[in-house]
């Protein structure tokens, strides 16, 4: 396994999120709802880290719950979609559902890529 390779994509996926959880509330306070947009997005995002973490160490240590963990880190993806699409509309939180996923899809090449050690080209 390569650390080295494991570390940037927890640093990069930890770089993602607060990234765009930082940006979703800035947009957000044009409304009275946007207390409680900002309000979901903090508890959601919080949740995309606690549960990207769990799934890495699970995947890494080829721990049976990795599927669980990935299924939960999914399952994320939709209620951030769905938090937005209250905001954004239906449309516009579905197109991030699917953006979060292919993100987390190709996040999960890198860590078995990582395991496998397998070099950047």
């Amino acid at each position: 396994m390569n650390v080295g390779m494991l570390a940037r994509v927890v640093l990069l996926t930890s770089a993602l999120t607060a990234s765009a959880a930082a940006q979703a509330p800035q947009r957000a306070d044009r409304t009275g709802t946007a207390a409680v947009l900002k309000s979901d997005m903090r508890k959601l995002w919080t949740d995309h880290v606690v549960w990207t973490r769990d799934y890495i160490i699970a995947a890494v240590d080829n721990k049976p719950d990795a599927s669980a963990a990935l299924n939960r880190l999914m399952k994320n993806q939709d209620d951030i979609g769905a938090a937005v699409g209250k905001y954004y509309g239906a449309a516009n939180g579905q197109k991030l559902t699917s953006l979060l996923k292919e993100h987390i899809a190709q996040a999960g090449d890198v860590v078995k890529a990582a395991k496998s050690g397998d070099k950047p080209l």
